[in-house]
């Protein structure tokens, strides 16, 4: 009988071990949000998209700057946030990377640049707004009267593989040629080729032809006829509504007190992009 209830306070005991292993355990592999993470370092894990001068490195230095850097940084000095450049992304591929938690948020000027990407990410509230025009050659000015005039096998696009001047090509320009970029490759091909000749028109923001023009290589507008206009916004992956709208709070911060504009205006960029509209009558 003895025996009998050894082994009966064994097998309680054994089970209530196993009980508690069990709780601990699923207590340890819950995963935190992106938010609770961000809260307990104090640090948002950015992804970054070289894409000069919007966002660049010195090489020698490491120094990091560009609208889009400038802009996330001073996000969080308002918001006592960390901002750690975890991460290179590729606009599209970024999605793999937020959804294994490499990074908490593409810290750049998203929104969609790739178009599928909206099905897999949100969009924080923008820090301001671009239009995108067809930029060519100087002597080019007057040969095109049109927007279908560029829908033409005689017409050479230049384009970055997965970016959106490859997506609005193929909508707008289905007939026209083709020298494409890999991703990964250098974006300043894409002004260099219209320079040297092997492509004819690019299409691109007005800030970026300018900072084209001051580096000497020369672009135009073409026409006057804009393409499109999309917004400059954070993601950040689906199933994450706490971080959205701290990050929302925080650009509706940067823009009712004109942050952006006054960093353009330092980095002599203002009047390249448009900036959101305030939520109040001056």
């Amino acid at each position: 009988m003895k025996n009998i209830f050894t082994i009966l306070i064994a097998v309680i005991l054994s089970v209530l071990v196993s009980s508690f292993i069990l709780k601990s355990h699923s207590t340890e592999t819950k995963k935190e949000s992106a938010y609770e993470r961000v809260i307990r370092t104090g640090t948002l894990q950015c992804g970054y998209v070289i894409y000069p001068p919007a966002f660049e490195i010195d090489q020698k230095t490491g120094e990091k700057r560009g609208i889009n850097h400038d802009v996330a940084e001073e996000w969080g000095k308002k918001l006592g946030i960390k901002i750690n450049w975890a991460h290179e992304v590729i606009y599209g591929q970024h999605i793999q990377d937020l959804n294994t938690r490499k990074i908490d948020a593409l810290c750049g000027c998203d929104g969609p640049l790739a178009y599928h990407a909206a099905t897999q990410v949100d969009y924080a509230h923008p820090y301001g707004y671009y239009s995108l025009y067809l930029y060519g050659r100087k002597q080019d000015i007057g040969k095109y009267k049109t927007l279908a005039d560029f829908n033409d096998p005689k017409i050479r696009f230049n384009m970055l593989d997965g970016d959106i001047s490859t997506t609005m090509a193929d909508d707008e320009f289905p007939k026209a040629g083709r020298v494409s970029i890999p991703a990964s490759g250098d974006a300043t091909l894409l002004v260099e080729n219209i320079v040297t000749g092997k492509a004819d028109v690019v299409i691109l923001d007005t800030f970026s032809a300018m900072m084209v023009g001051k580096s000497g290589q020369k672009l135009v507008r073409l026409l006057p006829d804009r393409l499109g206009t999309f917004p400059c916004a954070f993601s950040v992956r689906k199933g994450e509504p706490e971080l959205l709208k701290m990050i929302d709070q925080g650009m509706d911060l940067l823009n009712n007190l004109d942050i952006v504009k006054k960093l353009a205006i330092r980095d002599g960029i203002d009047g390249t992009f448009s900036y959101p509209a305030k939520p109040y009558q001056e």
